[in-house]
């Protein structure tokens, strides 16, 4: 059986913070659970506030380790959203571009919190990985 584990070191950057993540495979189909912590800079924040849109895309990749040779891309899927905050109504709303759902949320926390959460996303099938092989998501 394959495996499949985490590097966390891709998954830093100043203001963004994987907190957890997970894998489970579920009738022969890998599925992702984890959250993210989304702290955005002043600037970005100023922004958000003034009316500007904030996208996110969030990527993930499996990566075949190899000792001799780069590790081996062997999957990748993007899930993007994006974050608007509404000053007539007080309201963020947050768009998830995958299912073009919209999200009405009383609190910049609230939306942020939301945004962060991935929950059951299904990645592959079982058969695209090669048994035995160890693999980095």
């Amino acid at each position: 059986m394959s495996s499949l584990l985490f590097s966390h070191c891709a998954w830093s950057k100043e203001d963004f913070v994987i907190q957890r993540i997970e894998t489970s495979l579920v009738e022969n189909i890998y599925i992702l659970d984890g959250s993210i912590q989304y702290q955005f800079s002043k600037t970005a924040l100023e922004a958000l506030q003034n009316g500007v849109a904030l996208t996110l895309e969030v990527v993930i990749e499996v990566l075949q380790q190899r000792d001799l040779l780069w590790d081996k891309k062997v999957y990748d899927i993007s899930y993007k959203s994006s974050i608007h905050y509404n000053a007539l109504s007080d309201l963020y709303q947050v768009i998830s571009f995958k299912d073009s759902t919209k999200h009405n949320f009383s609190t910049l926390n609230a939306a942020l919190r939301f945004m962060g959460a991935l929950k059951k996303l299904q990645m592959f099938n079982r058969n695209v990985l090669t048994p035995d092989v160890v693999y980095m998501v």
